[in-house]
């Protein structure tokens, strides 16, 4: 799969594209998309929440551990228009616990271990379906700082949600022109796609002590009809890069 960094940008920006020309965002609002018909999705004006009196953003100077200062779940990507909420995942008033999260990956007990050696916080999630079948579930993961997130996310991390009927393995990683500062995005996708079952892409979002995983499942048919739309995803994974900027 080719390097994301021309995409990502037409994606994660709008025609006025010095809005989202920020190395620390401003507490402010961040332009979302409205405009759907070339494929993306229309979601609201991104706004990141207000930051406590006193605290640095993520990547400031003054900031070493990379703590995200706000709640976590006011930095989860909003729902696009036409999004219905996904009541069968495992999201409740906005946090996920780590057994459920864990169940969602192959190796479900050593997900577990894994999570709670490296000092996992918290869990923020949305979850919610769009009319063509899409299914998207977004997580944010909190350790305690930048460097145990990292540890986490470079020899623990899962690369197999348990349901995946097929082998996934690295797609593509988000160059420096493509995303905020301090924020890296490695995406992964099935190796041998194939009919029926169900089709996935999935990216991790790495920003100092938080890991956020976008990811897209959609059923096929027995045509191979069914595929996750690219450019939502696409979209979507920039967006939620965004917010953790």
């Amino acid at each position: 799969m080719a390097r994301w960094v021309s995409a990502l940008l037409v994606l994660a920006v709008s025609a006025a594209a010095t809005a989202y020309a920020v190395t620390v965002p401003e507490r402010t609002e961040l332009p979302g998309l409205k405009t759907p018909h070339d494929g993306r999705w229309a979601y609201p004006a991104l706004k990141l929440p207000a930051l406590p009196s006193g605290s640095p953003p993520p990547h400031a100077e003054d900031n070493p551990t990379g703590r995200h200062h706000a709640d976590l779940r006011d930095l989860l990507v909003p729902l696009p228009r036409k999004a219905v909420e996904d009541d069968a995942a495992p999201v409740r008033d906005g946090w996920v616990r780590a057994e459920d999260y864990a169940a969602l990956w192959t190796g479900e007990k050593g997900v577990r271990v894994r999570l709670a050696e490296e000092g996992l916080r918290h869990i923020a999630g949305r979850a919610w379906s769009m009319p063509d079948g899409t299914r998207v579930q977004v997580f944010l993961l909190q350790f305690p700082t930048a460097a145990t997130a990292a540890v986490y996310r470079t020899e623990s991390a899962p690369r197999l949600p348990a349901s995946a009927d097929s082998v996934v393995d690295d797609a593509a990683t988000l160059d420096e022109e493509g995303r905020p500062e301090g924020v890296y995005v490695v995406s992964r996708s099935e190796e041998k796609p194939k009919k029926g079952g169900t089709a996935l892409r999935y990216a991790y979002i790495s920003s100092g002590d938080t890991l956020g995983v976008v990811m897209f499942t959609a059923e096929r048919d027995g045509a191979g009809a069914g595929e996750v739309p690219d450019t939502a995803y696409r979209q979507t994974v920039a967006l939620q890069a965004r917010m953790l900027g």
